[in-house]
């Protein structure tokens, strides 16, 4: 799958809207004037074991997702590159038989590392939670 997305803030002073933009994964959020974001993923399912414990959890299917993200962001005198490279290992759990959540765990190379960040990342979370109907 690819993505692509483009925010243009104009600055009142010191006031923004709150900002929606991703930047590249692995990257912190800087409020830059232009941003630019192009994103490639090739997922893939790896087992489907519906396995569950009781009726309190359950994994229904277990995916990865390989990726590269490329973003810039400007503003009137600074210019900064985001690209990212990496493997997302993804479990889709069913909790009570009525939420769906994929538990993520992300690894993260930074080619354009900056601040006191190394070029590995890794991170853990919950990316998706919502009610069956």
């Amino acid at each position: 799958a690819f993505r692509g997305i483009i925010e243009t803030n104009d600055n009142i002073e010191s006031y923004r809207f709150l900002s929606t933009f991703r930047t590249g994964r692995g990257y912190r959020y800087y409020p830059f004037d232009d941003s630019y974001l192009l994103s490639a993923n090739y997922e893939l399912p790896v087992a489907y074991p519906d396995f569950y414990i009781r009726a309190i959890l359950g994994i229904t299917r277990i995916r990865i997702n390989a990726f590269y993200d490329y973003s810039e962001g400007r503003t009137t005198d600074f210019v900064q590159v985001q690209r990212s490279l990496g493997t997302e290992l993804i479990f889709d759990l069913r909790l009570l038989r009525a939420f769906n959540m994929d538990l993520k765990f992300e690894f993260t190379y930074l080619l354009d590392p900056f601040e006191d960040r190394g070029p590995l990342i890794f991170n853990l979370g919950v990316n998706y939670f919502e009610l069956l109907n």
